[in-house]
């Protein structure tokens, strides 16, 4: 009987199990599991760190390439999250100064040696911020990341030292240049991070990517003796000896890849129970599909608008295309509407109208049409830009506030312009108008004009023209020989060429009213010294009038004629010369007296 018993209970237990097990196997099937499209992500990585950039705080020591390590985690909502990393950074430094400029003299042969010690750059950051995934999807199979951190590094390595050796003297070392090594304890740091991942599943995948650190304020110093000053020191570029410190930045940036490690939020709830399917209601709407491309490039347009006006009801719409410039509109077969688009830099398309009734929809679910638009013609530009800088002369150096005038030969109309403290000035001409750009500036000859002649540049091919402009400083003194101021054989009459350059003399002089100027003219050695004497004489007489004759006082004039006795090349009395040797000793010079 009991063993009857225990087969019965048995026999019952089974049953209950197996009657639970077919009823939760039920509801399970019942059961959808939703994914919550938030998630933790935790990445351990590995890399290489490029050559960090101290801004030459240094002078002679800088880091090569390293490794990096680091670890990290983020909790994403949707495409927005947070999250930390630590990052540990190590770099190798070495001394610059190559062998060939350590051994030269008298530090040569075996005699010395150069003992060089330099220690690795270590970093290890630790930083939060924000992150930004795309796509915003739950638990994508790809995502690609932007990290933003805030966040502090200590800072510590990267010193060194350089001794001279005297090998025969007992290995008697003399240190020569000395670098402290970093001791940043918390270093204001930011860093951005790029990194893709792929997952093979919900859990685990594989990323790399790319970042940027940069440390703020990192105190630094190195010292070079006077004896390395010395040695290194060559003409025209000398060192400096003593000690450098202060603050620098220090950034770098690296690849790295690593293993990545996901936990999906994820909420089970029961199945509804399936309703029957309902009746099969008639279709009466169709899909309207289609691209908007321009007329005779068939490109796309996106951002443009597709205008769907319903005749029948008298209703409007509007649908922007994306970026592969498509749309989809849903249209009722039995309206009829009309059709249209318009773009930024295009015509409006001609309207297309379709008739109620033209398609079935449970025939024709869709339908193509593409709209074709034509481009705006852009404006030709009409302006080019002359930019370049007011320099002197003789020593090449940039003039800050010179004044550079520009005159429009078309119109008559003059304006001027002031260089910046680098000497730069940047000036917007007309094509289609002549000008002539000149420059003066305190103590110095106004230039010569430079003709900027009408429909010389195309505006579209060339946006700007280079056009540096020299001034001729001048001293007291100093005579200085004015260009293109010449005269014909025998006669002191001053030639229409000589003009402007006597003009600018006369700007010059109207700038500065208190100074007082000698006029000195020379003859070639045609003809007799006193005859020569004379008629340099009138020559510079008749530069003094044009000059009195343009408004400059006669006080401020002296006039001076020194014939053929200051000649510029060998063409004395009887030389076999060339017309234009002689010329060349023909000339006008003036020289600023009081």
């Amino acid at each position: 009987m009991k063993k009857v018993n225990r087969r019965m209970f048995l026999v019952a237990v089974l049953l209950v199990l197996g009657v639970s097990a077919a009823t939760f196997a039920q509801k399970a099937s019942r059961d959808s599991v939703v994914c919550l499209n938030r998630y933790w992500l935790f990445s351990i990585r590995g890399g290489y760190d490029f050559n960090p950039n101290t801004r030459g705080a240094n002078r002679f020591l800088d880091e090569k390439g390293g490794f990096n390590l680091g670890f990290g985690f983020d909790h994403y909502w949707k495409w927005f999250g947070v999250g930390a990393d630590l990052d540990f950074i190590n770099n190798e430094s070495f001394i610059t100064i190559d062998q060939n400029d350590r051994y030269k003299a008298p530090y040569t042969g075996p005699r010395w040696s150069w003992e060089e010690d330099a220690h690795p750059l270590n970093r290890l950051f630790i930083g939060v911020g924000p992150s930004f995934r795309l796509p915003a999807s739950c638990c994508p199979k790809f995502t690609a990341e932007l990290n933003t951190r805030i966040g502090i590094t200590r800072i510590a390595g990267s010193g060194a030292t350089l001794n001279l050796v005297d090998v025969p003297n007992n290995n008697r070392r003399t240190n020569t240049y000395f670098v402290r090594e970093f001791n940043e304890s918390s270093a204001l740091s930011l860093k951005g991070q790029l990194r893709l991942t792929y997952f093979f599943n919900k859990v685990f995948g594989l990323s790399a990517g790319a970042y940027y650190l940069h440390n703020f304020n990192v105190n630094f110093s190195d010292e070079v003796t006077p004896l390395l000053a010395a040695h290194l020191s060559k003409p025209g570029e000398t060192v400096d000896p003593g000690i450098k410190q202060g603050q620098t930045d220090l950034s770098s940036f690296g690849i790295f890849g690593g293993l990545t490690f996901r936990i999906c939020a994820e909420k089970r709830i029961p199945l509804a129970p399936v309703a029957p399917p309902p009746a099969k209601a008639k279709v009466t709407e169709y899909s309207l599909v289609g691209k908007v491309m321009g007329k005779g490039t068939n490109s796309t347009v996106n951002n443009a608008i597709v205008k769907i006006k319903n005749i029948t009801d008298k209703t409007e719409t509007a649908y922007k295309t994306n970026a592969n410039g498509e749309y989809t509109a849903k249209l009722k077969q039995n309206k009829t509407y009309s059709i249209t688009a318009s773009a930024v830099d295009y015509i409006d398309a001609e309207p297309k109208v379709i008739e109620k009734d033209t398609y079935a929809a449970e025939k024709t679910p869709s339908v193509k049409h593409d709209i074709y638009m034509q481009k705006k013609e852009t404006p030709k530009p009409t302006e080019y830009t002359v930019m370049g800088k007011v320099m002197d002369e003789d020593s090449g150096k940039t003039i800050g506030n010179a004044v550079v005038t520009v005159e429009n030969n078309t119109n008559g109309t003059e304006q001027n312009y002031l260089t910046n403290s680098f000497g730069e000035y940047s000036i917007a001409l007309k094509a289609y108008e002549t000008y002539t750009i000149s420059a003066t500036a305190p103590e110095c000859l106004p230039s010569e004009g430079k003709k900027f002649k009408k429909d010389t540049y195309d505006p579209s091919k060339t946006s700007t023209v280079e056009n540096n402009i020299y001034l001729k400083r001048v001293k007291k003194n100093e005579a200085i020989r004015l260009d293109n101021v010449h005269y014909d054989l025998n006669k002191a009459t001053i030639r229409p060429d000589a003009r402007p350059e006597l003009d600018r003399l006369v700007k010059y002089l109207k700038d500065n009213p208190k100074i007082r100027v000698e006029m000195s003219s020379h003859t070639d050695s045609r003809g007799s010294d006193a005859y020569n004497q004379r008629l340099s004489q009138q020559r510079a007489d008749a530069v003094k009038l044009y000059l009195v004759e343009k408004g400059i006082a006669p006080s401020r004039i002296k006039s001076v004629g020194y014939g053929e006795t200051k000649l510029l090349n060998n063409c004395g009395n009887g030389s076999n010369c060339t017309e234009e040797q002689h010329q060349l000793n023909r000339r006008t010079e003036m020289k600023v007296i009081e």
